[in-house]
């Protein structure tokens, strides 16, 4: 650990590579890539709000995110201001193991009660792997209670109860390392789907039907693969678009600036195109890493807001240099930041953004 005068000599550095940064004039991307746009502005850049899900409630906007005990903000409009709501959950069940959780996602189901889906360290598999849990609430703020002994989403584990769904005849080649990045697709019959990534590389998206409470997986039921990558495919959101079911999902590692947010689209929710379609991504957008994305549908109408996360860095709205490599460059102070923006709807329904939020 840094002692307080080697910590200021580390934001002194910080501060004058800044310095040095605006004094040469706008970062420089890779070849070919847009310039930085002074409009793209996060509304959240002094702390992590990594992998977002985000709800409209009663009390305006909720954003629940990676970190101890999923860290949360609220705000009365999606441009904020936002500020910090107490933890999102601080009892787990026994199965459980001390960590971070990861890629919350919030739901609210037809009874008006609201179902939380977190990935959490577990033992008995791979060091490192997790596995999906559910938790449920009166209201969007919880208090947050597990259900359930078990995991929701895990692989076998021996000598373990097993879980709801044990992501049973998939490929032989896909690591046996967990499951993370839950979401709910909700049909336009009210039938509810969970959607999760295999741990691991190669990475698949899985999709399992659930109970009209969301608690459980619907009984004799299996998951079924939507689609993977040799590499790294992950945080998926499914939703409806005219005749088309469209997936937004995040493709490369997380810490560099190449991550990115990109889109397919079907007619058959179960047959998916091989290749993706950036939507979000460096040369686009002129940020760092965006990805993590989620859609909120504004309960009085109008156009789709999509929120995502991207590196800022130096404590301020600047987003971190291309090449950034998070691992080595601690001395930026990075965080990954929030930004939001609206979503309009091409021809055959080909998502498309039109324009960024900026922060009140």
């Amino acid at each position: 650990m840094l002692g307080p005068l080697a910590h200021l000599g580390v934001v002194a550095a910080a501060l004058t590579l800044f310095a040095a940064s605006l004094a040469a004039g706008p970062l420089a991307g890779p070849a070919g890539a847009a310039p930085e746009r002074e409009t793209v502005q996060p509304l959240v850049w002094t702390r992590d709000v990594a992998d977002p899900s985000v709800v409209e409630y009663y009390g305006g906007y909720l954003v629940t995110g990676t970190g101890p005990l999923m860290p949360r903000l609220t705000a009365r409009g999606a441009r904020g201001p936002w500020r910090e709501l107490p933890p999102t959950m601080t009892t787990f069940p026994s199965w459980v193991l001390p960590g971070d959780q990861w890629a919350p996602a919030l739901h609210q189901v037809a009874d008006g009660s609201w179902v939380l889906y977190y990935s959490a360290l577990v033992g008995g598999l791979n060091p490192g792997a997790r596995c999906l849990g559910v938790a449920t609430a009166a209201t969007a703020t919880g208090p947050f209670t597990p259900s359930g002994d078990v995991p929701l989403v895990c692989p076998p584990r021996p000598g373990a109860l097993p879980a709801e769904d044990q992501l049973l005849n998939r490929a032989s080649d896909l690591p046996f390392a967990g499951a993370i990045d839950g979401s709910v697709f909700e049909e336009r019959d009210g039938r509810l789907y969970l959607l999760y990534k295999t741990q691991g590389t190669p990475s698949s998206i899985r999709m399992v039907p659930l109970t009209p409470d969301g608690l459980h997986v619907v009984p004799g039921k299996q998951s079924r693969m939507l689609l993977r990558s040799n590499g790294i495919v992950e945080n998926p959101t499914l939703l409806h678009q005219g005749s088309h079911y469209v997936l937004f999902t995040s493709e490369g590692w997380y810490g560099d600036c190449d991550y990115r947010t990109t889109w397919r689209k079907t007619r058959q929710k179960f047959r998916w195109p091989t290749r993706s379609t950036n939507l979000l991504g460096p040369v686009i957008t002129g940020l760092c890493g965006p990805g993590g994305a989620d859609v909120v549908v504004p309960r009085q109408g109008g156009r789709e807001r999509i929120f995502f996360h991207a590196w800022v860095c130096y404590q301020s709205r600047s987003a971190c240099p291309q090449g950034f490599p998070r691992d080595t460059d601690r001395a930026l102070l990075p965080v990954r930041g929030l930004y939001a923006g609206t979503l309009d709807w091409g021809p055959s329904d080909t998502p498309q953004l039109a324009a960024y939020l900026t922060p009140r």
